[in-house]
């Protein structure tokens, strides 16, 4: 048993702060190897600015020209990467020529540094034909001649016969490290099975062939590795890699989804991609923005190694594509490997930047901001004439290795008269163990504290508090933090000061505070240490916990350190929303219900607030990461709640609403279905044959599948809706099919608003009057209508109970289901009559039966 008291109640600390001089790993960067003049500047920050797909003739559009020297001139990038089919203009030197000196000269004199794409690399097809054209090694050395960065032998794929692929350290300030690096790909023309070519392409080949695949995934690997030795810190440099044709794992990685051919944004798979279907852009993933308005065309060969070259060091920050010219999407995205691994890469489209016919004159350039610390701002840079693109404003990218990988995930203590078995106990169950004693001084039990680590964000611990005498080791306790309630939980029952008296002192931890995940613990006799939180009093929040408090003991403090680079994630995760929020909001604010649109401006204002408060002032804010994380989700929830406004003309009728609103959220389509809605005419030679986006329609559908605020018309006519079926067999007839017809409210063409079959019979019914669900002819002719009704004479058809079946019981019906009078109204057994098919419900199927009852399209009716 431990006897020492603690005997002193001030303790004078003397700290010697001793400068600490840090070697660099490479004190001077060797300028014949790798500086390419380019750094960052005092402020830590790096413009590049990626051109795509230029691609016209020796002439090049005057609107390119002025387009690409303005963008430069307003936002003053540091480089210029041209991401490949630069000209069309291949074939014959001169106009080569005469096409790279325009475009160079609208560079206004920035660095610039090149590779290639399918554009530049066809001529092959023609080299039995002629021979005074441009390799690509002479198109590539004659943009070198006009300014182009030429990449050094040791960082580039020069040396395995390939060219337009290599790397371009850019610097710290000073020069003497490398702080980023940009890595540019050759993926040259088509590849052997019909589909677009990908990295490895080598000069004087006619196709991709997967050994100069292979060299380059390999290259790639080697380099990035070699560049290690080049940082301040030794690790892999954070990376922005450039290639003209998409990688396949567009597709497959989230950023896109697979969907009906029906969905908006729905566009087929490429042909020459190897995937089939339909797929549109993932907008549930936040990170996903952009345009998708033609199918990713890439090659039809594995690009598999490459994508996890790329992602499975975690240092490059996004590949970013041309080649199919009309789209700006981007996103993050995650591929599951078979072995349940997970390769993580922003990838991401630049719209092309040409005067041809490609894309209308939508001309375009993606501007990139990197930051010294690892993360990246990225946004598409439009010509002015167009105003509409909308979703692909601006994405932030934060570099979440920065944060380290392992959170303390759990915490737990031991207590024994043996110190070696209170730390066995711990070690036994996975608890790497503190090696201090918190009982030390104080006598009692040998108490130690173990913890566990998980790379999951999810799992962290994100604060500690402990009680004093009022604790309870079973259950949870409730705690104020930021006028905010936070569930907290026992660490374990140990009473800290065990064996050793004074108060009883329990631990305990939550998860929901989110100040930033505990990435580390630590057990010290200081009350404060520098970088690390000490854990609290929930009487005292601010006042350190002494865990031999009331025990004659060392003073003895728990320390963690949170990881406050979560909250700047999560603040930049917020941001990306936001600017998604405005965008959908400015393109789609007249498609919605008032309500829902104020609503929705509502929490992008309330998520904004926080934002600039943060950037504000980011130690002090007032809010903490479940602020951030709770604006994120209410955001979501608000695009949830958008409704769509259907209005419904009576068209000559009436009906008692004319407005309905039909919640689509996140939805492309909302599918309204009218079948109960029935206006009324006194015209008892008109028919109510369904609805019509057209006022002037002659057919009818009851259900609609719209994606925007929409104005449905009645359609009346003269005869009543026709059956499918002969008369023999109407009595086994199955329900009215009332097909969804989509409607898309930015179409104003009405050519499309009526449905031919929506009145057809189909195969697809599972479960109709005369069947069961197995198709069999259902033998029940036991009487649907209630025993305590059999004294009423019953009449299928007559609504109003006078004894007949005229127009005047259609239009009676027609107001019971538009609610406008009730069967009471009529007599006893109006609702038995009013069920004319026998299914045992009353709707618009009824009112139709009736109608072809009297037109003598049926015999009869119940």
């Amino acid at each position: 048993m431990k006897i020492s008291k603690k005997v002193l109640s001030v303790i004078l600390s003397v700290v010697i702060l001793a400068s600490l001089c840090t070697t660099a790993f490479a004190s001077k960067i060797n300028t014949q190897t790798i500086d390419f003049g380019l750094k960052f500047d005092q402020n830590g920050k790096f413009r590049i600015l990626q051109v795509a797909d230029i691609q016209d003739k020796a002439d090049v559009g005057e609107e390119t020209l002025k387009f690409i020297s303005s963008t430069i001139g307003k936002y003053d990038p540091d480089l210029l990467v041209l991401t490949g089919d630069n000209t069309i203009s291949t074939f014959f030197k001169n106009n080569f020529e005469k096409t790279v000196e325009q475009i160079v000269s609208s560079f206004n004199g920035k660095p610039y540094a090149i590779t290639f794409g399918n554009h530049d690399t066809e001529y092959l097809k023609y080299l039995e034909f002629i021979d005074h054209g441009y390799t690509r090694q002479g198109q590539y050395d004659y943009f070198v001649s006009r300014g182009g960065i030429d990449f050094d032998n040791n960082f580039s794929y020069t040396d395995l016969g390939g060219v337009g692929t290599g790397c371009i350290p850019i610097l710290t300030s000073d020069g003497k490290n490398v702080a980023w690096n940009v890595t540019l790909f050759d993926t040259g023309t088509y590849d052997d099975e019909g589909g677009y070519g990908k990295a490895g392409y080598k000069d004087l080949e006619k196709y991709n062939n997967e050994a100069a695949y292979n060299e380059v995934v390999n290259w790639f690997r080697s380099t990035n590795n070699s560049l290690k030795k080049y940082t301040v810190d030794g690790d892999y440099a954070p990376t922005l890699c450039f290639q003209h044709i998409p990688l396949r794992e567009f597709y497959n990685t989230g950023i896109l989804t697979p969907c009906d051919e029906s969905d908006s944004g729905a566009l087929p798979a490429s042909n020459n991609s190897g995937f089939s279907g339909h797929y549109k852009p993932n907008y549930d993933n936040p990170t996903v923005n952009g345009d998708y308005l033609e199918s990713c065309s890439c090659s039809h060969s594995s690009t598999l190694d490459m994508y996890k070259a790329l992602a499975e060091k975690g240092n490059v920050k996004g590949i970013f594509y041309g080649h199919d010219h009309k789209n700006s999407l981007m996103g993050e995205g995650v591929y599951v490997d078979t072995d349940g691994t997970e390769y993580t890469l922003v990838q991401g489209y630049t719209k092309a930047c040409t005067s041809n016919a490609y894309n209308d004159g939508d001309l375009s350039l993606r501007l990139f901001e990197l930051d010294i610390d690892g993360s990246y701002t990225t946004e598409t840079i439009r010509n002015s004439s167009i105003g509409q693109d909308i979703l692909n404003n601006k994405y932030t990218y934060i570099d979440k290795s920065a944060s380290g990988e392992n959170y303390v995930s759990e915490i737990s203590f031991e207590y024994s008269g043996k110190k070696s078995t209170a730390k066995e106990r711990l070690e036994k169950n996975g608890f790497t163990v503190i090696d201090k004693d918190l009982n030390d001084g104080a006598g009692g039990d040998y108490i130690y504290m173990g913890y566990k680590k998980s790379s999951n964000k999810a799992d962290a611990l994100t604060d500690i508090k402990l009680s004093c005498d009022v604790g309870d080791p079973y259950s949870s306790y409730v705690s104020m933090v930021n006028n905010k309630k936070f569930a907290y939980f026992p660490l374990s029952t140990v009473d800290l000061n065990e064996g050793a008296g004074g108060d009883y002192i329990y631990a305990y931890y939550t998860k929901e505070l989110c100040s930033g995940g505990i990435t580390d613990v630590r057990i010290d006799t200081n009350k404060y240490l520098a970088g690390y939180k000490t854990a609290a009093w929930f009487s005292d929040l601010t006042n350190p916990a002494d865990v031999n408090k009331g025990a004659e003991g060392d003073y003895i403090y728990i320390h963690y350190k949170t990881n406050d680079f979560d909250v700047q994630y999560d603040i930049k995760q917020l941001e990306n929303e936001i600017n998604k929020a405005n965008s959908f909001l400015l393109r789609n604010k007249n498609y919605y219900s008032a309500d829902g649109i104020n609503n929705f401006q509502s929490k992008i204002n309330a998520a904004q607030e926080i934002i600039d408060s943060y950037k504000a002032n980011p130690i002090n804010t007032e809010y903490d990461l479940f602020d951030i994380t709770t604006a994120g989700r209410e955001l979501r929830d608000a695009y949830n709640q958008l409704a769509i406004v259907v209005h419904l003309d009576a068209n000559g009728g009436t009906l008692e609403d004319s407005d309905i609103e039909v919640v689509i959220g996140l939805n492309d389509f909302a599918t309204v279905d009218l079948s109960d809605i029935i206006p009324v005419i006194n015209d008892e030679n008109l028919y109510f044959v369904g609805w019509s986006t057209s006022q002037n329609a002659e057919t009818g559908s009851f259900k609609f599948a719209i994606d925007g605020n929409v104005t449905l018309y009645a359609v009346w006519s003269d005869i009543p809706l026709e059956d499918s079926e002969s008369d023999s067999d109407s009595d086994n007839r199955k329900d009215t099919d009332t097909s969804v017809i989509i409607v898309y409210t930015s179409d104003t063409d009405d050519s499309t608003d009526t449905n031919p079959e929506s009145d057809s019979d189909t195969a697809s019914d599972t479960e109709s009057d005369g069947f069961d669900s197995d198709n069999n002819t259902n033998t029940d002719t036991s009487d649907p209508i209630n025993s305590d009704t059999d004294t009423v004479s019953l009449m299928h058809g007559d609504v109003n109970c006078d004894g007949k079946i005229t127009m005047e019981d259609v239009t009676s019906l027609q107001k019971i289901i538009a609610k406008l009078n009730k069967h009471t109204d009529y007599g006893l057994n109006s609702e038995n009559n009013s069920d004319c098919n026998g299914d045992e419900k009353v709707n618009m199927n009824d009112v139709t039966q009736i109608q072809k009852y009297l037109a003598n399209l049926i015999k009869k009716l119940g």
